[in-house]
């Protein structure tokens, strides 16, 4: 038996790629005027907090504009993304503690949060190739 692989229509992958790419370049621009407004010594002491996190906002169109696109698969498309996200919480679970530990007990030098994302990505990137491979 041969599996068919699923196309979805362009006009989705589309519709979701000019959503996600608005709200990129809308973190970008955030990103920047916050950056250089901290950095111009501009941002007065009571609002560093909220513009400090200006550049979410436009996190959170992200996060909203994939669950949108999540909720348009079908079922083995999601069931895949699924296991591909499973397989990254797990991973970054287990890279985070193993380094907190090396932290605690043999002198590792402190990492930024901003880290942690990158072992998430990956971890999510490698799950998809597995779970891809795994329904093909």
């Amino acid at each position: 038996m041969t599996s068919v692989p699923y196309y979805e229509p362009m006009d989705s992958q589309r519709r979701y790629a000019l959503g996600f790419t608005a709200w990129l370049v809308a973190y970008a621009v955030l990103l920047t005027a916050t950056s250089l407004a901290f950095n111009a010594h501009l941002v007065p002491a009571a609002v560093r907090i909220p513009v400090a996190l200006l550049p979410m906002i436009a996190g959170f169109g992200m996060l909203a504009t994939y669950i949108q696109r999540l909720r348009s698969m079908d079922e083995l498309e999601q069931r895949i993304q699924c296991e591909g996200l499973a397989f990254s919480v797990a991973l970054t679970a287990i890279v985070t503690f193993s380094y907190g530990f090396l932290e605690l007990h043999a002198d590792a030098p402190t990492l930024s949060y901003f880290w942690v994302w990158p072992v998430l990505a990956v971890g999510w990137g490698i799950g998809l190739f597995v779970a891809r491979r795994r329904y093909a």
